[in-house]
């Protein structure tokens, strides 16, 4: 991964970043792109030993990352994590919330009822508890960005639990959006399209699926592709509540 950018923004350096889901994949690449371009970046996820490689390879890179272990569906352990990231780094003023699982794959009626309902808990209430981790602290200082990984929301056959799970968050992310615009938060849901670095070789996916989701040529693997390792191409599909934001409206240091 080369995580060696040139600065979207000076005003970035020195700022915080959480990323969620930071360990590989997308989650890394961002993690990485937001730290070459001068945050420091606490890389999340359950899995301390991709978290600890993430945040060391930010680091031999030239970036300032740290990582921090926590599952984002436990309310406590997110709150105390995100409270211990602003004690050793300082004020949040982005968040990314790219922690998801694909859930079962398979018609509804031979899924597992509680999988498919642990989809909705980790791709939808995750987000809503680091969303609400930190809005206190952005809404007393008035600056903050939320980005949400709404992915593809659209119904596709066999993926009936990611999909309403994503289709929720971009809802969740409207209806925040309008909530704290008048405290100078924005909050915006992103569609990465052609990323899938553990889907596309799941056995399990009927045929039709791969076809119709996946897309004939697969999803892309190399992290050099995903949107986020390339500044000048990231915001290509952003919504803020229902106005589509240009690139790079994302990050600046204003609040609006």
């Amino acid at each position: 991964m080369n995580s060696k950018v040139t600065p979207i923004n000076s005003e970035l350096s020195g700022q915080v970043a959480v990323v969620t889901g930071g360990g590989r994949g997308i989650g890394r690449a961002i993690a990485a792109t937001l730290s070459a371009a001068g945050m420091t970046t606490a890389v999340l996820a359950r899995s301390a030993s991709e978290i600890e490689e993430a945040a060391q390879a930010i680091e031999r890179a030239g970036g300032r990352a740290r990582p921090f272990a926590a599952d984002v569906t436990d309310a406590a352990a997110i709150g105390e994590t995100f409270q211990e990231i602003e004690r050793s780094l300082g004020s949040i003023v982005v968040l990314v919330n790219n922690a998801a699982i694909p859930g079962p794959i398979g018609p509804l009626w031979e899924t597992d009822a509680e999988q498919w309902w642990r989809t909705l808990d980790v791709n939808l209430r995750g987000a809503m508890l680091c969303t609400r981790a930190v809005l206190s602290g952005m809404s007393s200082r008035r600056k903050g960005r939320i980005i949400n990984i709404a992915s593809s929301a659209i119904p596709v056959a066999y993926f009936s639990s990611y999909a309403t799970s994503k289709a929720a968050l971009v809802r969740f992310t409207e209806t925040i959006a309008a909530e704290v615009k008048p405290h100078g938060i924005s909050v915006f849901a992103v569609g990465l399209a052609r990323f899938a670095p553990r889907w596309q070789n799941i056995p399990c996916v009927p045929p039709m699926a791969r076809n119709g989701f996946l897309g004939s040529n697969g999803f892309s693997t190399k992290a050099s592709m995903c949107p986020w390792n390339a500044h000048r191409a990231w915001f290509s599909n952003w919504r803020q509540g229902v106005r589509t934001v240009c690139r790079g409206d994302l990050l600046p240091s204003g609040t609006t």
